[in-house]
């Protein structure tokens, strides 16, 4: 029997044939998810690729479908093979490709591709947990949303995912999944936040991205946490933070534009984003949130966004008792 690792990630049960250093360990049992690393061939593809995302004027990433599933390609680092029903990955690199962005295509990419497919709503969107329940940034790559959820975490507030936030949906109930512990900084977050650490490991051989996981200084948590607060990361034009509620059309727009969908063209995928998008908008959970870029306002901002998630607690314990 060939030797397997079990991890736990974002609700699911990994069971790979290669270690991944940054998940957590499960127990052995029944998985949801069975990845297959470094293996000779996978389905066959038409090669139409329906969508592709772009990457400083070259393509990144593109998907085609084939016999029973779709299929994932990285430029010319790797290709993923991913089953319809979100249950089996296959991965085949090409061999020149170091497998820490192997890695990286797989959990940063490949996993939250794969867990809109299995239904969850999932987004481009980073949580740490405070006493009141998860706040949770979402934004485009560059927006700040690492660097906000690491600051937060130095402080004490556990992390619960960086850029790939599960969330279980159960009514008007919104609880979002621990993913794995660390963040993904740009060497100016990293230099602010951690001016001690060197010598950390990429993230990828092409991006300066640095895994920043020192469990001493950014505490994890590996349960479930109640949503509290949303924010949806725009450009700040001053010096000054920036909180308002979003609604209506935009808010619907927000939801749906920061969520990761595999096949944009599958109506039930479509369908269950924007009842997903739907939801969080009657929620009354969400507002813009416009940080200024300078490192140095950090800690006020942390202050004000941390009392802004904690205010109105008493009264909306009254109306819902």
């Amino acid at each position: 029997m060939p030797l397997t690792w079990h991890y736990s990630v974002c609700g699911l049960v990994i069971e790979s044939d290669q270690p991944i250093q940054e998940l957590r360990p499960h127990p052995p049992g029944s998985p949801d998810l069975v990845v297959r690393w470094n293996v000779d061939q996978l389905p066959a593809s038409t090669q139409n690729w329906f969508r592709q995302w772009p990457l400083t004027g070259r393509p990144w990433l593109r998907f085609a479908r084939t016999e029973g599933g779709y299929l994932l390609r990285f430029g010319d680092w790797a290709d993923f093979w991913v089953s319809a029903s979100g249950s089996l990955v296959l991965c085949r690199p090409d061999p020149a490709t170091p497998d820490h962005t192997v890695k990286h295509m797989f959990l940063d990419q490949t996993l939250p591709l794969l867990l809109s497919r299995r239904g969850s709503a999932v987004f481009h969107a980073s949580a740490v947990q405070t006493e009141h329940g998860a706040v949770v940034f979402s934004g485009p790559s560059g927006r700040g949303k690492s660097t906000l959820a690491g600051y937060f975490a130095g402080l004490g507030y556990p992390l619960i995912t960086d850029d790939c936030l599960a969330v279980r949906i159960a009514g008007d109930s919104f609880t979002v999944l621990p993913a794995y512990p660390g963040v993904r900084l740009w060497q100016d977050s990293l230099q602010f936040l951690a001016p001690q650490a060197h010598d950390l490991p990429a993230v990828s051989h092409d991006k300066d991205k640095r895994r920043y996981a020192p469990e001493e200084t950014l505490p994890f948590t590996g349960d479930p946490v109640p949503l509290r607060r949303f924010y949806f990361l725009e450009p700040a034009y001053n010096t000054e933070l920036e909180i308002a509620p979003v609604t209506g059309a935009a808010l619907i727009r927000a939801v749906v534009g920061s969520q990761f969908l595999l096949d944009t063209e599958d109506p039930g995928e479509l369908e269950s984003g924007f009842r997903i998008a739907t939801g969080l908008a009657r929620s009354g959970l969400c507002y813009r949130l416009a940080v200024p870029r300078d490192l140095t306002l950090l800690a006020d901002c942390a202050r004000r966004i941390a009392s802004h998630a904690a205010a109105g607690l008493l009264s909306e314990e009254r109306s819902s008792s």
